[in-house]
C-alpha cells in the first residue's frame, strides 16, 4: 500500500510522471466530505405534546408508575415532541488537503400544525440561563439566514430569549467559515421554531478551493430532530387539546388536569 505524505511527493510525481498520476493522488486525499461535522445536541427537558393521540388508562398507568426523567424518555418514544429551543454543539473539521469554506448552513424541515394531540407539563418554568455568543436558525423556515447578534444584545436582562431573529445579521453575509485539513471550527447553534413542530436536519453549502460547491446533511438522513415553539402556551390558541397531563419534575404522580364547566383545562392540580 503506497501512502502519500504531503504536496512534495504529489509534486515529485508529477514531475516524474505527469498530471495523471497527480490527478489520481488528488482523487485519494478527496476521499469522503470536505468537512466532517460533528453534532451534540444538549440534553433538555420540557413540557411535551403527543401528536394525534389519546392515551389508554394502561398507557396513562405506565407512565404514572415512571420516574421523572423516564416519563420523558418514554414519550419521547411514542413521538411526543419537546417545546423549546434546541441547542446544538457543531464542531466542523476541514477535510481537504486544500482550504474549503462553510458559506451557509440552513434547515431542511417537515412542519405541522398542532391539530389534535395531548400536553403534558412536566417542567416548572422560571427565569432564563446566562446568555453566550450563538448562531441562531429559524427551522420553521428554510429559506430564513442563519443568523447571529452582537454579544451586547445577549447579555441584556432575558438575553437570547428576548432576541427578534429578525433584527440580527445574517451569520455568513460576506464572511464564511474557512477550515484547512484537520482545523476545526466550534459553533453553539441554537435552533428554533415559532408557531409549528418540524422534524429537521441541517444543511451546511460548503465550497471547496476549486469553486465547487456542495450540501452536506449535519445529522444525516434517519438522524432528524424534532423541534417545537418555545413554551406551550405561547401557541396555546393553536392547540387542539384532547387531553393534558402534570407530571414529571412538576407533579409527585402523573395527574390529568381536569376541564371545568365551560370544557376548558383547569390550571395547576399538583400545586
Amino acid at each position: 500500500m503506497l501512502t502519500f505524505a504531503g504536496g512534495m511527493v504529489g509534486g515529485a510525481l508529477e514531475g516524474r510522471f505527469g498530471p495523471d498520476v497527480q490527478a489520481a493522488v488528488n482523487q485519494h486525499t478527496r476521499i469522503g466530505e470536505p468537512v466532517v461535522a460533528n453534532p451534540f445536541v444538549r440534553p433538555q427537558s420540557g413540557d411535551m405534546w403527543l401528536p394525534n393521540a389519546t392515551l389508554k388508562p394502561d398507557d396513562v398507568a405506565d407512565l404514572a408508575a415512571t420516574e421523572p426523567n423516564g416519563q420523558a424518555v418514554k414519550l419521547a418514544q411514542r413521538g411526543a415532541v419537546l417545546f423549546g429551543d434546541r441547542k446544538m454543539e457543531l464542531t466542523l473539521v476541514g477535510n481537504r488537503p486544500d482550504q474549503v469554506r462553510v458559506v451557509d448552513i440552513r434547515p431542511e424541515s417537515t412542519c405541522s400544525d398542532f391539530g389534535d394531540g395531548t400536553l403534558f407539563q412536566l417542567v416548572p418554568h422560571g427565569g432564563g440561563v446566562p446568555s453566550t455568543e450563538r448562531l441562531f436558525i429559524n427551522v420553521e423556515d428554510p429559506n430564513a439566514p442563519a443568523m447571529g447578534f452582537d454579544p451586547d444584545v445577549l447579555n441584556k436582562p432575558g438575553g437570547a430569549d428576548g432576541v427578534d431573529l429578525s433584527k440580527g445579521t445574517p451569520y455568513f453575509n460576506n464572511k464564511s467559515i474557512t477550515l484547512k485539513r484537520n482545523e476545526q471550527q466550534f459553533l453553539l447553534v441554537e435552533l428554533r421554531s415559532e408557531t409549528k413542530w418540524c422534524s429537521f436536519d441541517l444543511v451546511m453549502t460548503v465550497e471547496e478551493a476549486n469553486g465547487e460547491r456542495m450540501e452536506q446533511r449535519v445529522l444525516g438522513e434517519g438522524n432528524e430532530m424534532t423541534i417545537a415553539p418555545d413554551i406551550w402556551w405561547m401557541v396555546e390558541d393553536r392547540l387542539d387539546t384532547t387531553e393534558s397531563y402534570m407530571g414529571g419534575e412538576l407533579c409527585d404522580r402523573l395527574q390529568a388536569v381536569p376541564r371545568d364547566e365551560n370544557g376548558e383545562l383547569t390550571a395547576k392540580p399538583c400545586y
